[in-house]
């Protein structure tokens, strides 16, 4: 049995007007001995712009196709630390239930920035050549008037 030590996040966010966010995006997955989430966001890099197509690339990842495209990004916590790594916190592979996207919210409805969704894959990485995929390519909206998370499908 393999633990999860890599995720590969492409998020596609809708090019309407009100589309983007700058709100905080996280993914989260949950096995049957626990979970985390893990945020998006990376610095010097305004993410969630509408319209935009990024590859987000956390902890290891064993297929170099993905991590050595252009324009990946590796979200980190402040202080260039990998605590935002998968292979920190030991989610068994086999063992995942679910994996789902959340916005980062406000409690006042007037300071909600809704986010469009156009398309979301998530692969996570195991011991090569263990992976496991979800996602969907369904226009959703994520906010308080909306709801704050989409849970994925396994493909």
């Amino acid at each position: 049995m393999s633990h999860v030590r890599g995720m590969v996040v492409n998020l596609k966010t809708g090019s309407g007007t009100n589309d983007g966010t700058d709100d905080h995006i996280y993914i989260g997955v949950v096995g049957t001995g626990g979970g985390k989430e893990f945020p998006l966001d990376t610095s010097g890099f305004n993410d969630f712009e509408k319209g935009s197509d990024v590859t987000y690339v956390l902890g290891t990842v064993w297929d170099g196709t993905v991590i050595s495209a252009p324009g990946v990004k590796h979200p980190r916590f402040s202080g260039g630390t990998d605590f935002n790594s998968p292979r920190r916190f030991r989610i068994e592979l086999n063992d995942v239930t679910q994996v789902y996207v959340r916005k980062g919210g406000t409690r006042k409805s007037d300071g909600d920035d809704a986010y469009r969704l156009d398309e979301l894959d998530v692969t996570l990485y195991g011991a090569n050549p263990q992976s496991r995929s979800f996602g969907t390519n369904r226009d959703m909206k994520l906010g308080n008037e909306f709801g704050l998370q989409i849970w994925l499908p396994e493909d």
